[in-house]
């Protein structure tokens, strides 16, 4: 009795609106790639007791959604950790819910890539072409061996 009184009640409810609540931050965390946030809320949902294979069925509701946007892998990983909190429980299925809930990291990168690749062409193809610098050219050849000694001149 004296270490229950010393725990920390989580706020969660799993029927009512806790319940609705955290799964709807896990799920927007998970569609704005924002992993940190993520894991936070998967941490706050497994500590109050919610159902892991809920939570792994949401993450593989997530992974539709990315599925066309650069990211294939993460229906693959949602579903492995689906079977991983099916076959070996927690707490070792919490591991793969945290690494299916992670993924989404690399996809902000992806399409970070993906606006900056599209404006760098951009600029290229409609500016100007600079030559390469000094230092990021090819070995020293006999051939651009004069041109770079007049640079340094």
């Amino acid at each position: 009795m004296k270490d229950a009184l010393q725990q920390r009640a989580l706020l969660y409810d799993r029927a009512g609106e806790q319940h609705y609540d955290l799964i709807s931050a896990l799920h927007k965390s998970l569609r704005d790639s924002d992993p940190d946030a993520s894991l936070y809320w998967l941490a706050r949902m497994l500590e109050a007791g919610e159902d892991p294979l809920f939570i792994a069925r949401r993450l593989v509701r997530a992974a539709f959604g990315r599925y066309r946007h650069g990211r294939p892998q993460a229906l693959v990983v949602a579903m492995a950790a689906q079977q991983a909190v099916h076959f070996i429980g927690v707490p070792e299925g919490n591991l793969a819910l945290a690494e299916a809930a992670s993924i989404w990291q690399q996809l902000r990168r992806v399409i970070r890539s993906i606006q900056l690749i599209s404006g760098i062409q951009n600029e290229v193809k409609h500016g100007k072409n600079e030559p390469v610098p000094l230092h990021l050219r090819n070995a020293v050849t006999k051939i651009n061996e004069g041109q770079r000694l007049r640079q340094r001149l």
